[in-house]
């Protein structure tokens, strides 16, 4: 019990020492001096954007299709985040293997259906991309542009694209996978 008091009251005695603002400060003539910076970052007030969901994408073909469709979904998230003019969405895609050694080229991918992502609280103008593309390359979902860069930004932007896989004609039937990289440019 008394070390209990005891370990208290130093700790007391460490704290208030510990909060002098001042320190004296004594050089030669002509002597510069030093003086401690302190910076508390508290969590959450640095801001920051990111990728929070980027879903899965299944796809099944069916008896005599030529195409196989399935919806791809992103969600960007920002959290006390000063606006950055522009910033986008991108997405790339590995070509598809089924581990048996046949493999469907990235080529017979293509991204469509990129509509303006539904934004929540976000600020600046969010705009898809028209079109049909391959997925050869990074190719963008949306780009933000008009955000106030003295502006903390917090909200959501989600969008809802369409991967169509057009395989060529003798792939062997099988499950391929493959990789979708999703990129925020900024």
């Amino acid at each position: 019990m008394n070390f209990a008091k005891t370990a208290f009251g130093a700790l007391a005695v460490v704290a208030a020492l510990g909060a002098s603002a001042v320190s004296p400060v004594f050089g030669a003539d002509g002597d510069g001096a030093t003086s401690t910076l302190t910076a508390t970052l508290l969590a959450g007030s640095i801001g920051s954007r990111s990728v929070s969901l980027a879903s899965p994408v299944v796809m099944t073909s069916a008896l005599s299709s030529a195409t196989v469709t399935g919806n791809f979904s992103v969600t960007v998230t920002e959290s006390a985040r000063s606006g950055t003019n522009p910033w986008s969405v991108t997405v790339d895609a590995t070509s598809l293997s089924d581990g048996l050694g046949h493999t469907i080229p990235n080529s017979a991918l293509a991204i469509d259906n990129r509509s303006n992502p539904l934004v929540v609280a976000g600020g600046g103008v969010s705009t898809g991309v028209a079109g049909s593309q391959n997925l050869t390359a990074a190719r963008t979902l949306w780009s933000t542009s008009g955000q106030n860069t003295s502006i903390l930004y917090t909200g959501t932007y989600s969008q809802t694209s369409t991967i169509t896989l057009t395989p060529q004609n003798g792939t062997a039937a099988g499950v391929y996978t493959g990789t979708l990289t999703i990129t925020l440019v900024q």
